[in-house]
This record gives C-alpha cells, sequence and structure tokens, in this order.
C-alpha cells in the first residue's frame, strides 16, 4: 500500500500531500517497518563520496573525542562517513544499517582504506552485535527516530545496551517537538485510520514526511523513559549546531555508571 502511494506520488507530485496522510492512515506498523527499508533503499545520498568523505557534522564533535583503539559501534552507518572518520583516528568499527545498497557502499569505501570492519545488514530493533563489548554505540544522524514503533525503538536500545561495556555509553541525535501534537497531517491520518475501522499507527511525535519517510520527534522526557524503559539513563541532552537549528544529542549510560558520576 504504502510503496504503491509512493510510486503514485512520483507520477503526482501536486497530490503528494494528500496520499501521504492517506498511506499513514491505511497501513499498519508493520507496512511502515517495511516502508523504511525501501525508503532509504532508493535513497542514494548517503553513498556520496563527497559526503563520506566530509567527515563529521558540527553536531557529531563530541565523537571526535572517541580514544583511539576504543570499540566503537554506528547504527544506521550508511554509507560509512562515520566510520571512515574513526577508522581513521584509531578506533575499532563495526557498523549496521537497514539498506543493502548503503552497507556494500561501507564495505567498499572501508576495503579501500585497508580499515578491517564489520559492517552487518539488519533491522537495529532484532539485531545484537556479535564479539566482545562496545565503548560507544552511535545511533547515526537521527537514525533513532527513524525506527517505527515505540516498542521497537526500545528493543533497539536494549539490543545497544546488552553489548556495551560497563562505563560505554550510547549516543543519539534526534528532532525534538514542544507539544505532543502531530499537526494537520497527523490528525488527517487519524481520521482516514477511523473510517477504514481499524486503530491509528501513527503515535504522538510519529510523521511520515518527503518520500514518505517516517520520523519519530522526541520530548526529553519521551526520550528519558524510553532510554528507562531499555535499561539505561538519559545523562545529557545536547542542543549541538545544524545548520542553524539545534540538532539535540542524547547521551545514554548504564544506570551503575550514571549514578557514580
Amino acid at each position: 500500500m504504502v510503496a504503491a502511494l509512493r510510486r503514485t506520488s512520483v507520477q503526482f507530485p501536486w497530490g503528494a500531500r494528500f496520499l501521504i496522510p492517506l498511506a499513514a492512515g491505511l497501513c499498519d506498523e508493520a507496512a511502515l517497518i517495511g516502508n523504511v527499508r525501501s525508503t532509504w533503499e532508493g535513497i542514494p545520498d548517503f553513498q556520496d563520496p563527497g559526503l563520506l568523505g566530509m567527515g563529521l557534522m558540527a553536531f557529531e564533535s563530541r565523537y571526535a573525542l572517541l580514544a583511539p583503539g576504543s570499540r566503537v559501534a554506528v547504527i544506521g552507518c550508511g554509507g560509512g562517513r562515520e566510520m571512515i572518520f574513526l577508522s581513521n583516528r584509531g578506533c575499532l568499527v563495526s557498523g549496521l544499517d537497514i539498506s543493502a545498497a548503503s552497507v556494500d557502499c561501507a564495505r567498499l569505501r572501508l576495503a579501500e582504506q585497508g580499515a578491517k570492519v564489520s559492517v552487518y545488514c539488519a533491522d537495529a530493533a532484532e539485531f545484537v552485535f556479535p564479539g566482545e563489548p562496545y565503548d560507544t554505540f552511535i545511533f547515526s544522524w537521527f537514525t533513532y527516530g527513524y525506527i517505527p514503533g515505540r516498542a521497537r525503538r526500545v528493543s533497539a536500545l536494549g539490543h545497544a545496551r546488552s553489548r556495551l561495556s560497563d562505563e560505554g555509553s550510547i549516543f543519539l541525535s534526534v528532532n525534538v517537538r514542544a507539544r505532543p501534537a502531530g499537526g494537520a497531517s497527523h490528525r488527517l491520518a487519524k481520521i482516514i485510520s477511523a473510517l477504514a475501522g481499524r486503530s491509528a499507527s501513527l503515535a504522538p511525535g510519529d510523521k511520515l514526511g518527503g518520500k514518505f519517510l517516517f520520523e519519530h520527534f522526541f520530548t526529553r522526557a519521551e526520550m528519558a523513559q524510553e532510554a528507562e524503559e531499555a535499561g539505561l539513563i538519559l545523562t545529557e541532552w545536547l542542543a549541538e549546531p545544524n545548520d542553524g537549528r539545534p540538532a539535540y544529542v542524547a547521551v545514554l549510560k548504564n544506570p551503575t555508571r550514571a549514578e557514580s558520576l
């Protein structure tokens, strides 16, 4: 359903503003999950050589402080931009992405640099990194908010926590919202769901945007609650520069480690 409406919107761009709420109103969570994979497979931007070689974004400056030799896992690694930077810094890096095309790109680019890394293609809500514990997990460039469903986001955090060293940290960049309302498009999707006799698939803070891309917008309290449900503590909530408007970076730690700080 979502894929068909997305194809229709490409043929009739003027209708996208109506087709997106229609898709949101008619699809269930399973359809949203399938849409995430197909959407990212169709966005080649993260494989662009110029982007891959540009290093870290301004809001990612803390990643440059990670110690050489530390074990770092990048979730939503795309074509490997952060992995390339961190590998060059001397970190031991692994990556995960739901897009097979991006994973192939990351493996190729890092192999060209002689970096020995593991890059996995899987859903973050279902995948557990193998091997030794990691010192740092990075949910790349708003990746955490691209996971449909609160329970699935908490699952992704829980899998990361299970492989996190006792003193390790998890970094997430997220988009924020001031109010729980989802806007006119969100309300229209709920009306369509009701008319179709089904439960609304979008929760407060959820959005289907351009290219039918799913994204969730957070409040600080919501981020702290999802962290707690995964057995973690939100220790920092940082407003970092990001092209004229702040990007928020959440820092999560194991409770025992957070209490000792």
